[in-house]
């Protein structure tokens, strides 16, 4: 099943998948201790092997089936064999039971203009990576946690927009907006933001 790589060639999960035999010792599909964590196989990031990991999910859910199915019997130890993530009905990146993912940032006295709320974008597109690990964090987190989370997002939003006054907050939704083109949503786990 599947034609060999080169060696020393990256390998995607795509790749894995299709070479067969995905439960050879030491070369294993998925990781058999944590579902969440990389095989041994993978050279990319923990954000990156869960994006193409659930974005395959999202595909080809019949295959994935049959994977997760074979996992369970294979997987030792009583680690975690759940995995926390899942794509959307839109193929959007989800953390299951977790409701906030979108960082809501508007002006608390006056409207903020769209250069503004788009310069606050970029911004966060710029530490995206960061902020996807750092939202996994606060997922685990009590609620006074949250809070001092939020404190410190807000206080790094407001370092680079001294002269505004913002209101920063966590929604579930994007249904929350008044659609008036002067509020960000920043989708924590997708590296997107709307301005809506």
């Amino acid at each position: 099943m599947g034609g060999k790589r080169e060696p020393g060639m990256p390998v995607s999960f795509m790749d894995r998948f299709k070479e067969g035999e995905w439960w050879q010792k030491g070369n294993e599909l998925l990781n058999l201790q944590n579902i969440n964590a990389c095989p041994s196989y993978y050279k990319g990031t923990v954000k990156a092997w869960v994006e193409e990991l659930t974005t395959f999910i999202y595909l080809q859910p019949k295959d994935w089936g049959r994977i997760y199915e074979e996992y369970f019997h294979v997987a030792t130890g009583n680690g975690n064999r759940e995995l926390r993530f899942y794509r959307n009905e839109e193929g959007y990146l989800r953390l299951n039971r977790t409701g906030e993912i979108y960082l809501k940032i508007a002006g608390a006295g006056e409207p903020l203009d769209y250069k503004i709320l788009s310069h606050i974008g970029q911004g966060l597109s710029e530490h995206a990576e960061e902020l996807f690990y750092s939202y996994l964090e606060y997922a685990g987190m009590g609620a006074e946690e949250k809070k001092c989370w939020i404190e410190s997002i807000e206080k790094n939003i407001r370092e680079d927009m001294a002269d505004k006054d913002l209101s920063i907050t966590l929604v579930e939704t994007l249904d929350e907006s008044a659609f008036a083109g002067n509020e960000l949503y920043f989708d924590l786990l997708n590296d997107l933001y709307m301005i809506l």
